[in-house]
């Protein structure tokens, strides 16, 4: 979260992205307010010194809190509310820590590869969905995002193509192949489900489970 945090610093073109993404994620936040007295996290002066870095960052993140919208009994709008950013949900918490990164591909000169392990990980489905759509639509510039999942909602053809998805299958050896699935051409019908065709097995790469309620025996 530490890029994230010094996007709120300073009210600017990217402060107004990042909050437009907050409320497209419906995470009912208004503002997200930082601590403004310490140096910034790009400082060059941070490259080479980590302790002091994550000083400043850990000093900011304790200072920051999330505005939200606070009604009455009744739900009149009365005013708002800050919260300490630590307390809002892990999932919440993870979207700001992604926001510095989403904002990136907005620059045209930016040539990023964003890699995720477990993208799907505390966040929403549709907002995962989002995510991905967001990156695919991209225009502007070269940022590509590579992540894992085990959310089997994205496997569908109007959101990635057959060259977009890849599988990673451990063998009893605890190998581990990778493969995509454009090898499976000629093998899928072009109406076919890929989240389902995944589930039964076609495409391999799902564990072989047991029966769990056997322990109840």
């Amino acid at each position: 979260m530490p890029y994230a945090l010094d996007l709120f610093r300073n009210n600017d073109d990217d402060k107004n992205k990042a909050l437009k993404l907050i409320n497209l994620a419906d995470l009912q936040i208004v503002d997200i307010k930082t601590k403004t007295d310490t140096i910034s996290l790009f400082d060059k002066s941070l490259k080479d010194d980590r302790k002091k870095f994550f000083d400043i960052y850990n000093n900011i993140q304790n200072n920051s809190t999330t505005t939200h919208y606070q009604f009455d009994k009744d739900l009149n709008n009365i005013g708002n509310i800050d919260l300490n950013l630590l307390d809002e949900s892990e999932g919440t918490k993870k979207f700001i820590a992604l926001l510095y990164y989403f904002v990136d591909i907005t620059i045209e000169t930016m040539n990023r590869k964003l890699i995720i392990d477990e993208l799907d990980a505390r966040l929403h489905p549709l907002i995962v969905n989002s995510i991905v759509r967001l990156f695919n639509e991209n225009t502007k510039s070269n940022t590509q995002l590579i992540f894992t999942t085990h959310d089997t909602n994205l496997l569908d053809k109007r959101l990635l193509r057959r060259d977009q998805i890849w599988f990673t299958e451990k063998n009893k050896y605890g190998a581990t192949d990778l493969y995509s699935l454009v090898e499976f051409k000629g093998k899928v019908r072009n109406d076919a489900s890929y989240e389902k065709d995944y589930i039964v097995g076609r495409y391999g790469s799902v564990p072989f489970i047991g029966d769990f309620s056997s322990l109840l025996e």
